[in-house]
């Protein structure tokens, strides 16, 4: 299982929009069509407080409880302290994408 950090207000930035060079409908869409296929993830044990970020924490707590093997996120660097301790690996998008078209995942 792979968990991919999504976030709205994240996404539609402007400065991710210009780079991404979607619209903001556009990546409205792809967030619904990406809606489609994920699976929702009940959680049994709490693991706050790992990260600085009570967000962050939320989606560590959806990796973990989903037995995720990846952490898709441009958010790195947050992630890092406490990755580790649940045997998580983290990855850029672009990472991902090139796993993806090599048959990695």
């Amino acid at each position: 299982m792979i968990v991919v950090n999504i976030n709205n207000s994240v996404l539609l930035r402007p400065e991710h929009l210009d780079a991404s060079k979607l619209s903001q409908s556009q990546v409205l869409n792809f967030l619904d069509v990406l809606s489609g296929f994920v699976e929702p993830i009940e959680i049994f044990y709490l693991w706050r407080p790992q990260l600085k970020d009570i967000k962050d924490d939320m989606v560590l707590e959806v990796a973990v409880n989903g037995q995720a093997d990846v952490i898709v996120t441009f958010n790195t660097k947050d992630f890092k302290p406490s990755i580790h301790k649940f045997n998580l690996e983290l990855m850029l998008p672009n990472q991902f994408l090139k796993e993806i078209q090599n048959g990695n995942t």
